[in-house]
Order: structure tokens, then sequence, then C-alpha cells
């Protein structure tokens, strides 16, 4: 019993090392973005920087307009092999796509860190090279995880910002602005991201990028499918003419439609989504609980060839059951 109340401590002191890591990581990465807004915002305050500057991520660009002011690179040596393997310029756009105010080598150093530690740390309590390389391999795809919660995060704002945007560009249109004066009030009437993306565009359009590629940048950075049916509308009428109010407020409707059916899917959904949650989690939570319990009952499925077959079975079988159930809840709208 002694034994198990030691276990229980090691793991929750683990636990809460590993959350002071997180939450020290996250704070210190949103640090260069806070201190590029409030730079941004006093440039802006005291007359410096012209409104649709106020909107970007980007670092404002120098006096003579030319090169950009970047943030220095805390590991350019690894920076330099992971452009010599060809893997920055994903990472970084995986990064840019979740808002995270990270360099491709920072993001690469803080996942192996993790993992080393999540490694070091099942070593620690169960003192098994197998649960290390579990906990290892928790910690090798929380990174990763966590990118893609934000990266949809944004994107589902982004797109609930679409219909809006539509119309007001499409009111715009109507009381004789053009298209390039409409960008500009959403540059300065919208709320991010929308309003960073369209003050992007402006910026590009300045440096003499073409409308239509500094609209088709917009979709490379989001990755959204409602922007790209916007996008190529467009551009499709600004080469066969036509009413572009009229083409966006159909699209703004169309889009509505689909945010209104999606959450209806989500709803009716809810219920299998949670089962498939707890199908996959279920069984793993009592293994250690267990394990922290009754340690030597559940040494035999790591201790024999036999035990060894019914773990990777039921992890098969835990993985096959979460797909199906992750398949048929995964309704395309």
């Amino acid at each position: 019993m002694q034994l198990s109340v030691l276990y229980i401590i090691v793991m929750a002191a683990t636990f809460a090392a590993c959350m002071v890591l997180m939450l020290g990581i996250k704070y210190v990465t949103s640090l260069p973005e806070r201190r590029a807004s409030k730079m941004r915002l006093k440039r802006y305050l005291s007359g410096e920087m012209p409104v649709a500057d106020l909107y970007t991520d980007e670092v404002a660009y120098d006096q003579d307009g030319k090169q950009k002011k970047q943030r220095a690179d805390l590991l350019p040596w690894l920076s330099k092999i992971l452009a010599e393997k060809n893997i920055t310029e994903s990472i970084t756009k995986e990064l840019t796509q979740a808002r995270l105010a990270l360099k491709a080598s920072e993001f690469v150093y803080i996942w192996i860190a993790l993992t080393m530690v999540a490694f070091i740390a099942g070593m620690l309590i169960t003192k098994n090279v197998i649960f290390a390389f579990i906990f290892a391999g928790i910690a090798f795809r929380l990174p990763f995880s966590y990118l893609k919660h934000l990266k949809h995060k944004w994107l589902n704002y982004f797109n609930k910002q679409i219909p809006d945007t539509l119309v007001l560009i499409s009111n715009c249109l109507k009381s004789g602005y053009s298209f390039m004066q409409s960008i500009d009030m959403v540059a300065r009437e919208a709320l991010p991201p929308m309003s960073e993306e369209c003050a992007k565009v402006l910026q590009e359009i300045s440096l003499g990028n073409t409308v239509e590629k500094s609209l088709m940048n917009i979709v490379e950075r989001i990755g959204s499918e409602d922007m790209d049916l916007v996008v190529t509308a467009v551009i499709i009428q600004r080469e066969i003419g036509g009413s572009l109010a009229e083409i966006l407020e159909n699209i703004a409707d169309t889009i509505r439609e689909r945010i209104r059916i999606k959450g209806e899917v989500k709803t009716l959904t809810a219920q299998g989504r949670l089962s498939g949650y707890i199908v996959g989690s279920l069984p793993i939570a009592l293994f250690f609980v267990i394990n922290l319990l009754n340690h030597e009952y559940m040494s035999k499925l790591t201790t024999n060839i036999l035990g060894w077959l019914l773990l990777g079975l039921g992890v098969t079988m835990q993985t096959i059951g979460y797909m199906v159930i992750k398949k048929l809840v995964d309704i395309e709208v």
C-alpha cells in the first residue's frame, strides 16, 4: 500500500511538473505576439502606422519600405538542419495557420524536449521501458495535436466571419465603392483574423502583387474551403464580368446554410463522438489505475509473450473501434 501511495505521489508530481512546463511554454510563445501587438498599437496611437498595418500580424516595414524587421531566430543551428531536410517550409505553414508565434526550429525543439521529458518521467514512474515509450509516444503527438487544435479553432472562427464580410463588401459595392476600397473597409472595420488577412491583401497589392495572387495567398495561408469558393468566384467575375455584389450575397447565403447544417450535424452526432472518446480512453485509464493499485497483477501482461499478444490485440481492436465510430459520425456537409 505504501508503494502504491508513493507511485500516486510521483505521478501527481510529474503531472504537475508537465502542466507547469506546458503553461511556461504557452506563456513564452505568446510573449512575442503580445509585444508586437503592443508595439503596433503604440505606433498607431502615435500616428506612425496606418490603420491597415494595425491589424496585420507581420512586423511592420522599416522606413525604406524594402526590408522587414523579423524576430531573431533563437535556434539558428536547428533552423539550418531543418532547411537542409526541407522541413522548415511545411512546419512554418502549419504554425502560421495556427497563429502560433514560433519559429519552425523552436517548435521542433519543444517537440523533442517534451518527448524526452515524457520518456524519463515514464521510466521514473513505472520503471518499465514499454510504459516509458507509451508516455513518450503520447508526448510525441501532443504538440501536433495542440497545433491542429489551434488551426481548427482559427479556421472555424475565420469561416464564421466570411458571410458577414461578404455582406459588408456587397453593401460597399452597391454604395459605389470599388472592390479594393471594400477590402480596405473590411481591414478597418472587421475583427481578426479577417481584418488581418484583408490588410495583408492590401499590403501585397501595394508592393506590386496582383489582386488574384493576393487573394489566392489567403486561401494558402488559411486553408479554408469556403474562402476558396469566394476567391474563385471573385477571380471568375473579374475575368468574365457580372454583378459581384449579387454573387457575394449568394455565396454568403450558401455559407450560412452550410454552417447551420454543420451545427445540426455536430449536435446530432455528439453522443457518438463521446462514445468514441470513452471507448478509446477508458481501457487505457483502467490499465494504468489497476497497474498502480496492483502492479504484480498487471505485470503478467508485460512479462510474457502471451501478455504481449493480448496487449497488441487489445490496442488493435481499440484502434479499429475508435476509427469506425469516428467514420460513422464524420459527416461531410
